[in-house]
């Protein structure tokens, strides 16, 4: 079988770059179990008293086979490389800049566009180099207000996130505030003028059209008054433009409930939110969508389990819409779903996680997939994850994403992942 050629291949070239440089992997987006929590690493030394680099290396194998489509593999290596400067005891600036390379851009298509790479699976890794941060921040003994290029991930990311999995990120231009100056309340708001998308800088497809032109309002209030009771609201009012498009627009009201609390030598966890969302600012659609998440979890020792039902609604032909999420991390790896269908999406999925010998981590996930409104069939997916934390901060990980479609347009598609 090809995809077993692929996966010998690739598992020797991560072997053979077992010994790159130390990197920073992006924290999965909760409520996916994908990665281990690691333990902090001390920061790099000060330079002249007041400046300290930052380096993040990320070299990756991705194999995808879609049916329909030629199989793609994509040999990747991200690079970020910063530097932060303490200008006074509460001010700070950093600046960052991110390059992603391919040894091989023919052999895969980095997005669903005409071009040279038609006919390909899509791997969203293209070539690029861009400014992935600049910002300058002021700490407060309550509050920071920060301004310029910045990472903005709010709470899970399931509506607002940096999407971290790919290998360019995307950060936001404008103003965050924070303020905690209330006992056990923390409450943030973000303005976004601009914000770069995962296609970075566009060197071969020319994505950058795909960046979006915005004029966004984010709002966040949390009071988390013991760990097992913590209580968030949200607005996000989401004013978009890219390639003259407005579609993405679209004003998102909800609430959730999370909480984890101690069961003799279990922990249990659980999640429970809702949010209404409409079309807003100059959106060609009339649409009115509910979004739903019910999600429980357990851990004992080595292992932990959890379920969820989430449900993302329609009207109108439109599916409930998170055009600034972390979506890699919800409904499943073969990201089949990045886009809700126009009936709605419902996802019930189950995870099991386990520590094996050897500190190796595995996380795996059953996904069952049908539309929301009349609940026709969509498929099914099963996800593994394989990761181990190394020395001098690296960490090693496999991940499997096998996705079987029902019926047409829907298409069976394989991915396997490898990364340092």
């Amino acid at each position: 079988m090809k995809a077993v050629r692929w996966l010998s291949v690739s598992l020797l070239a991560v072997a053979g770059v077992a010994h790159a440089e130390p990197q920073a992997m992006p924290a999965a987006a909760p409520p996916a179990p994908a990665a281990p929590v690691q333990a902090a690493k001390p920061p790099a030394p000060m330079w002249f008293g007041f400046l300290r680099p930052t380096l993040d290396l990320r070299p990756r194998v991705e194999f995808a086979d879609q049916d329909g489509r030629d199989e793609a593999i994509a040999w990747t290596f991200r690079g970020r490389f910063g530097l932060e400067a303490t200008l006074q005891e509460n001010i700070k600036a950093f600046a960052e800049i991110e390059h992603t390379s391919t040894w091989h851009r023919d052999s895969y298509q980095a997005a669903s566009v005409h071009g040279r790479h038609d006919g390909k699976t899509v791997i969203a890794d293209p070539e690029s180099t861009e400014l992935n941060q600049a910002w300058l921040a002021y700490t407060g003994k309550e509050f920071e207000l920060k301004g310029g290029i910045q990472r903005i991930t709010l709470e899970n990311q399931r509506f607002i996130g940096n999407v971290g999995w790919r290998q360019n990120e995307q950060t936001y231009h404008g103003a965050t505030f924070t303020y905690k100056g209330i006992d056990k309340v923390k409450l943030f708001y973000g303005y976004v003028y601009n914000v770069d998308n995962i296609f970075g800088s566009g060197t071969v497809h020319n994505l950058s059209d795909r960046d979006f032109d915005s004029n966004s309002h984010l709002i966040q209030a949390t009071y988390e008054p013991i760990p097992a009771l913590r209580l968030t609201g949200y607005s996000y009012l989401l004013d978009l433009e890219n390639s003259g498009t407005t579609n993405a627009s679209n004003n998102t009201y909800g609430a959730s409930l999370t909480g984890t609390l101690p069961a003799g030598p279990t922990t249990l966890g659980y999640r429970l939110e809702y949010a209404r969302q409409a079309d807003a600012a100059d959106s060609q659609r009339d649409y009115r969508a509910d979004y739903l998440h019910l999600y429980s979890s357990a851990k004992y020792g080595r292992f932990s389990a959890g379920a969820g039902y989430e449900r993302l609604g329609a009207s109108n032909g439109v599916g409930f819409q998170t055009p600034l999420a972390t979506l890699h991390a919800f409904n499943g790896y073969a990201d089949k779903f990045l886009v809700t269908p126009a009936k709605g999406l419902q996802d019930i999925y189950f995870e099991v996680g386990v520590k094996l010998p050897f500190d190796v981590q595995m996380n795996t996930a059953y996904h069952d997939y049908v539309a929301a409104d009349d609940h026709t069939d969509l498929g099914y997916e099963f996800n593994v994850v394989l990761s181990k934390q190394l020395r001098w901060g690296i960490k090693a990980l496999f991940k499997g994403a096998f996705y079987k479609a029902d019926e047409l347009p829907l298409t069976d598609t394989n991915k396997l992942i490898f990364q340092l």
